[in-house]
């Protein structure tokens, strides 16, 4: 009837398992009596000590989930508008901002085939010294699409352009793992 204890001490025993899997066990983590289990568990935080200049799990970092902002919402908006926006975005890529001009060059990419009138000015783009605004250019003329053909010099380029190189730098996040030696269990060990 009380599922959660049992379910509790079905967990627990798995986990003895798994850290006596971890440690190299080749027995069962009942099979251990107390006093080979304490220095099993010396030799594993001896070992663990000595090996600390390697982290011992990589992760990387995922962008956290963010409501837009403004002028995310701003660009999609014109992006929508359609025809009638493109004059107003060839202007806003002149922007002495980086990220209004990086919203707008995105705004153009999700317009498709109707940014064609913005080519030049998305070509202009490509040299931009921000990224993000290379970036968006880039994706704007592929959405564009066969009308941005006079393209293919300028994005060939960008594609030899040595501030375009792929960025390979993931955050390494070092994981502190403790290992707790359980207190002295009640528990009876066959034997």
């Amino acid at each position: 009837m009380h599922t959660m204890p049992r379910l509790f001490w079905r967990a627990r025993s798995c986990l003895a398992v798994l850290a006596c899997l971890l440690a190299g066990c080749q027995r069962g983590p009942h099979t251990i009596s107390p006093a080979e289990r304490a220095g099993k568990a010396v030799e594993r935080r001896a070992k663990v000590a000595s090996s600390r200049r390697e982290p011992l799990i990589r992760l990387t970092t995922i962008p956290a989930f963010r409501q837009w902002g403004v002028r995310e919402t701003a660009a999609d908006a014109l992006a929508r508008i359609g025809d009638a926006a493109v004059p107003a975005l060839i202007d806003t890529l002149h922007d002495p901002d980086q990220e209004v001009r990086a919203q707008a060059a995105q705004a153009l990419a999700r317009m498709g085939g109707k940014a064609a009138p913005a080519v030049d000015a998305l070509i202009q783009a490509l040299d931009d010294p921000n990224e993000e605004v290379r970036r968006g250019a880039a994706r704007a003329l592929g959405q564009i699409g066969p009308e941005a053909g006079e393209a293919v010099p300028a994005l060939i380029k960008a594609i030899k352009d040595p501030r375009n190189k792929k960025r390979t730098e993931e955050a390494e996040v070092e994981v502190k793992v403790e290992e707790k030696l359980p207190a002295e269990s009640t528990e009876k060990t066959p034997g």
